[in-house]
């Protein structure tokens, strides 16, 4: 599989671009000074698209991708571009979005269709048959994926342990500092019983 001209692509292109796009929105939120402008809501409507790119990539990751999961990866995504509707919206009512932050967002919202088309593109039959067509009946069953990445004895499962939170924290870090910002330093707009309860569980 590793071979696959697509698969690479998709591991070592599609994915560090997507990072490094994510970092890019969160300089230009750290430039725009959010925390007092938008404040907490806006952070939350980040977590929430968060989550929405969170849940089809990990499944994508750990699962037998079929009919059922190819599904979620396109539910997930109109998901996620109405909530970035709804963020710019909100955002342009409290603060300047400038034109870099604009074409940050472009790659933001472009690059899950590439890697849900990339992923398509490896099991075009599952595909088809989500849509009722070709000769495989559509899967719709959650199962592991049949090969392990790496094989037991190459690693310690302990440092699995000790590493497997990082990339959640990582990626979530920005948002979270700034709903506690937010929260420390009183923004404009009250984040309420609900979010206070957010702040305490992701801390």
């Amino acid at each position: 599989m590793l071979s696959d001209p697509t698969v690479l692509i998709l591991m070592y292109f599609v994915l560090p671009l997507w990072l490094i796009a994510g970092f890019a929105d969160w300089l230009c939120h750290r430039a725009s000074h959010i925390e007092s402008t938008t404040g907490a809501k806006e952070s939350l409507i980040h977590l929430l698209m968060f989550v929405e790119v969170g849940i089809p990539l990990l499944a994508a990751m750990f699962l037998e991708v079929n009919a059922l999961i190819i599904a979620t990866m396109l539910v997930a995504f109109v998901a996620h571009e109405a909530t970035a509707m709804w963020d710019v919206s909100y955002a342009t009512t409290a603060r300047t979005v400038s034109p870099v932050e604009q074409h940050v967002h472009s790659f933001l919202e472009m690059i899950p269709l590439i890697g849900i088309v990339s992923v398509v593109s490896l099991h075009w039959v599952q595909f088809q048959a989500l849509f009722g067509f070709g000769l495989e009946p559509a899967r719709f069953e959650i199962a592991w994926k049949p090969e392990p990445r790496l094989r037991c004895h190459d690693y310690d499962p302990r440092s699995f342990v000790r590493i497997a939170p990082l990339p959640g924290g990582i990626c979530s870090r920005p948002s979270r500092q700034r709903v506690e910002t937010d929260s420390q330093q009183g923004a404009p707009r009250q984040i309420g019983i609900f979010n206070k309860t957010l702040i305490q569980a992701i801390q």
